[in-house]
C-alpha cells in the first residue's frame, strides 16, 4: 500500500483518483450521481477516503434509511461507492519515484458485503397506453418553432425507445442517410457508441423543425435566446420534463409517476403490443440479454388476471 509522506500528499492523490473515475463514466449525469454519493459518505462519517471501514457504511446505509431516502437512491449511491473503490484497486496502480514499485491506494473495499435495501427493479415503472401516447403527441401543436421540436422529440422518444440524453443531445452531423435507412450515431448507457436507425415519421418531424429554423448543424433540438432566437445548446433536461408535464396535463393524463424515461417504457409496450417478440424488443432497447427484457415487459404490463371471473362465480358473487 502506497504510505505518502503527509495527509496533503495522500489528500492530493486521493483527489486525483476521485476525479478520473468520474471522467471515466459514461455520461455527466452519472459522474454527478457519483459525485454525490462520495460526497454524501464522507461528509456523514467525516473522514478521508482511506479511512473509511464497513462499519462506517452500514452506518451511512442506516443514517439514509432514517432520512427515508427512497431505497433505489440508497441503492444507486452504496453501488456508486463500491465501484469508486474496486476502481482504486483494480485499475489506479502507482509507481513508486524511488524504488519502481507499484503501489495501490487501498488493498479492500469498504462497501463490499454492505447491503442496502433491496430494490424490485422497475418496479416503479410507468408507461402509456397507445391512446394515451396518441393523445399526449396531439396535444403538441405545431404552430410554434418550440412545438415543432418537442413534437419531434417526443414521438422520437416513444418510436425509437431512446434515453433522455440518447435523444436529447443528437447533433445533425451525428445523422447518415443512406440508401437503406437514416442512421444516427449516439452515446449509449456506459459511454458505447452505437448506432441507431431513424424512422421516417422522426426524421420528417426533425427536419421540418430545422427547416422552420434555418438550422441544420449542430443539436437538433436546440434552444433558443430571450429574443427567440436559436441557440447551439441542447435544450436542458428540466425543460423536457416540464414539457412533458405540460402536454400531459393537456392531453388529460396522470402526471404522477411519469417521467422521461416512462416514453421509453411505452415505445417497448407498443411495440409489444404490435406483435414483436422479446427477443426484438431486446435487440431495440440494446439490452444486454433478454432476460432483462422479460423482466422490464412484465413490470410495465403483467399478464391479466383471467381466473378472477370464475372464482367470483364459485363465490356466487357474479350472476
Amino acid at each position: 500500500m502506497l504510505s505518502p509522506s503527509n495527509d496533503v500528499e495522500r489528500s492530493r492523490i486521493w483527489k486525483d483518483a476521485i476525479e478520473l473515475w468520474l471522467n471515466r463514466q459514461g455520461s455527466l449525469n452519472t459522474a454527478a450521481s457519483y459525485r454525490t454519493a462520495l460526497v454524501g459518505v464522507l461528509s456523514y462519517t467525516r473522514k478521508r477516503p482511506w479511512e473509511l471501514s464497513r462499519r462506517d457504511i452500514n452506518a451511512w446505509i442506516v443514517s439514509m434509511q432514517k432520512k427515508e431516502l427512497a431505497n433505489s437512491t440508497i441503492a444507486l449511491r452504496v453501488s456508486a461507492v463500491r465501484a469508486f473503490y474496486r476502481f482504486v484497486i483494480t485499475d489506479y496502480i502507482l509507481t513508486g519515484i524511488e524504488d519502481g514499485n507499484e503501489y495501490r491506494l487501498r488493498e479492500d473495499n469498504p462497501a463490499e458485503g454492505c447491503r442496502p435495501p433491496k430494490v424490485e427493479r422497475y418496479g416503479r415503472a410507468v408507461c402509456l397506453d397507445r391512446d394515451q401516447a396518441v393523445a399526449l403527441l396531439q396535444a403538441i401543436k405545431t404552430d410554434t418553432l418550440v412545438g415543432l421540436r418537442n413534437k419531434a422529440l417526443f414521438a422520437g422518444y416513444m418510436l425509437l425507445g431512446l434515453r433522455n440524453s440518447e435523444l436529447r443531445l443528437l447533433k445533425h452531423e451525428d445523422i447518415e442517410v443512406h440508401r437503406d435507412g437514416i442512421y444516427m450515431r449516439y452515446q449509449a448507457k456506459g459511454g458505447r457508441m452505437l448506432t441507431k436507425e431513424i424512422f421516417p415519421p422522426v426524421y420528417e418531424a426533425m427536419m421540418a423543425f430545422a427547416e422552420a429554423t434555418g438550422r441544420s448543424e449542430g443539436y437538433v433540438f436546440h434552444g433558443f435566446d430571450n429574443k427567440g432566437e436559436p441557440v447551439n445548446r441542447p435544450i436542458t433536461d428540466q425543460t423536457v420534463r416540464n414539457a412533458l408535464k405540460y402536454y400531459a396535463q393537456q392531453a388529460g393524463l396522470r402526471t404522477q409517476g411519469l417521467r422521461v424515461h416512462s416514453l421509453r417504457h411505452t415505445a417497448a409496450i407498443l411495440r409489444k403490443e404490435a406483435g414483436d417478440s422479446d427477443e426484438n424488443i431486446q435487440k431495440f432497447l440494446k439490452h444486454g440479454n433478454v432476460a432483462t427484457t422479460k423482466i422490464y415487459l412484465q413490470h410495465l404490463k403483467p399478464d391479466p388476471d383471467k381466473t378472477w371471473m370464475t372464482v367470483a362465480e364459485m363465490l356466487e358473487m357474479v350472476r
